[in-house]
């Protein structure tokens, strides 16, 4: 690999967009100022790292524990829940010493200055203990947001939130009991009560949250945390948009923009399209990674594949989306009002925060009717109040650049 002047930083993320785009956009904003990044990543993202000027380092028999799926099946008296924490426990005890693997072999193999990676990039902090090197995470949404003793600012399970937080932490090393790992490591262990977990997903050093100061509460929040804001990284794509679609957006037009992971839409779009048309406006949605797209629902509802968002935000009147963190950041950006309509993952912390600071409305997926859908996005057109807020805060947005700040950021912790 050949050495580009400045530093040399290793960053790794998950083989999820959501993941790995925002961590794209702090690998280009350093490499635009004469850094070399090398990115840990799945093969297919290749030439999004090649395009953000990055060098991709391919997993090798490393399989990420957010879209790996365990060798052997859970046994099946086990409850669905328990299934599920089940699961999770293998993929992360198959997965951790992957990663520490193929991370140390690139720390000892380059002249790496810090590693910078995903707070779901579980285990990546362990390389970082057991080599030395100089270590950044990084949560691309607001769930990764830590308070002063290291618990979630926001609480995305409400389940634990009345927890006392000593009580939550003993909860989550009993659903994922990795404090043994360290061991396995040939890491001292550690006194302090932080879930193992949590301390894993958060550096002491740096802690970046891509999410804006004002979605969180005034105080009690971690050492070393920032947030330089909402940032995300566009690759060119394979697809050409549709043009026509987008210059023929007509005044009033709900835009309806669902999942792009392939198997994750659950019907989600049919149940919005059929909701939304019924209003009457202009619709306009993408189908992505849809397999039921509904039909005869009138001239005035159109789906194309892909959309520019940064082209179709600024004219909209209002979103219909799934709630990730890239799409809501673009339309926070805009100053564009949404219904988030929630599924997996942080997107339920997602909507109920932003419905909390009245920013969005939210419904979850499994109370997504179309009635209700018709219901929740008439009243969302007719908010002035929220459109407001909205815009207000996309005027404190505006002129920001997160990635460069990032990225100088990261510049003051490598070695």
């Amino acid at each position: 690999m050949s050495h580009a002047p400045g530093k040399t930083f290793l960053m790794t993320a998950p083989a999820m967009a959501g993941h790995v785009m925002p961590m794209l956009a702090l690998a280009q904003a350093l490499t635009r100022r004469g850094h070399r990044v090398l990115f840990h990543a799945s093969s297919t993202f290749a030439d999004a790292i090649t395009a953000a000027g990055a060098t991709c380092v391919p997993y090798g028999r490393y399989r990420d524990a957010l879209t790996r799926k365990p060798d052997r099946k859970p046994p099946g008296w086990l409850p669905p829940l328990a299934r599920g924490l089940w699961r999770a426990n293998i993929v992360l005890r198959e997965s951790i010493p992957e990663l520490v693997e193929e991370l140390e072999a690139v720390i000892h193999r380059e002249p790496v200055h810090a590693l910078v990676a995903d707070f779901s990039a579980t285990g990546a902090r362990y390389a970082a203990e057991r080599t030395g090197c100089p270590f950044v995470t990084v949560s691309p949404n607001l769930v990764g947001a830590l308070n002063a003793r290291g618990a979630f600012l926001l609480q995305p399970a409400p389940l634990l939130q009345h927890l006392p937080e000593r009580v939550g932490f003993a909860v989550m090393d009993a659903l994922h009991p990795l404090r043994s790992m360290r061991e396995r490591m040939g890491l001292p262990p550690r006194a302090q009560a932080q879930a193992e977990f949590l301390h894993l997903g958060a550096s002491d050093t740096l802690h970046l949250v891509l999410a804006p100061r004002q979605l969180f509460p005034a105080g009690g929040l971690r050492q070393a945390q920032e947030f330089p804001g909402l940032m995300s990284f566009e690759p060119p794509s394979p697809e050409a948009p549709d043009r026509t679609a987008e210059e023929a957006l007509e005044p009033g037009t709900v835009v309806v923009s669902t999942t792009t992971a392939q198997g994750w839409d659950h019907g989600m779009l049919d149940r919005t399209l059929r909701g939304v048309a019924r209003l009457g406006n202009p619709v306009l949605a993408t189908t992505a990674a849809s397999t039921v797209i509904p039909e005869g629902l009138g001239a005035h509802v159109r789906c194309v594949r892909f959309l520019p968002h940064d082209r179709v935000f600024p004219r909209a009147a209002a979103l219909v989306a799934h709630g990730g963190w890239g799409t809501v950041g673009k339309a926070l950006r805009h100053g564009l009002p949404m219904l988030i309509i929630s599924r997996v993952n942080d997107q339920p912390l997602t909507g109920r925060r932003l419905e909390e600071l009245g920013l969005a409305y939210h419904l979850p997926f499994s109370r997504a009717t179309p009635e209700a859908v018709q219901e929740r996005v008439s009243a969302l057109l007719q908010d002035e109040p929220l459109r407001r807020r909205l815009k207000a805060l996309a005027e404190e947005l505006a002129g920001s650049e997160p990635a460069a700040h990032a990225a100088r950021l990261v510049e003051g912790v490598a070695r």
